[in-house]
């Protein structure tokens, strides 16, 4: 009877236990943040410090290439034939 009783406390203090707060938190690559930092700055702006913290790197979009970049350029003239094949100027 008694560990009947020990078993239904127990589930009863489960159930009125509070879920754990989850805190999703996003660290900047490029800006070299660590999790650490993250944390400890969502803890100065009020985050409680027993949540369960989520840490998620990203990194944003670099910026589109230019499409006349100067290397590109360069291997492409590399590449073309140089004309000693008895026509002049450039292929039709």
């Amino acid at each position: 009877m008694k560990s009947r009783l020990h078993k239904r406390l127990a589930k009863l203090e489960r159930k009125l236990r509070p879920a754990p707060e989850i805190c999703l938190l996003w660290r900047d690559v490029l800006r070299g943040e660590t999790a650490d930092e993250v944390i400890e700055q969502a803890i100065r702006d009020g985050a409680p410090e027993d949540a369960q913290f989520v840490v998620v790197s990203w990194m944003p979009p670099e910026e589109p290439k230019d499409p006349i970049d100067q290397e590109e350029v360069a291997l492409a003239a590399s590449l073309q034939p140089t004309g000693s094949g008895g026509a002049e100027g450039p292929p039709p």
